[in-house]
């Protein structure tokens, strides 16, 4: 059954990083929250370097104005690559 193609309501653009995985969060008032797990990484181009994972939560209550509500980087390995499991296994969170 062919759908409504997506539609990119609004953006949010994050300091350093990126989350590679997003999942939506339970509320007990009328937020919609998603929990993001991903990678904080500094510089650009060629010289980027990972220096932790990062965990975020984002309001999209309103699509066309995300918000970033809380960020915590995790493992901060002071210029060494890391990552988590929970980046791209559902299971490990």
């Amino acid at each position: 059954m062919p759908g409504r193609p997506p539609v990119v309501e609004g953006s949010l653009k994050l300091e350093e990083g990126f989350a590679s995985y997003l999942l939506p969060l339970q509320s007990n008032d009328d937020k919609t929250l998603v929990l993001g797990i991903g990678q904080n990484v500094n510089g650009t181009g060629l010289e980027q370097a990972n220096t932790g994972v990062m965990v975020s939560i984002f309001d999209v209550s309103d699509p066309s104005k995300p918000s970033v509500v809380a960020s915590k980087m995790l493992v901060n390995c002071k210029g060494m690559n890391s990552c988590s499991l929970a980046e791209w296994e559902s299971r490990a969170i």
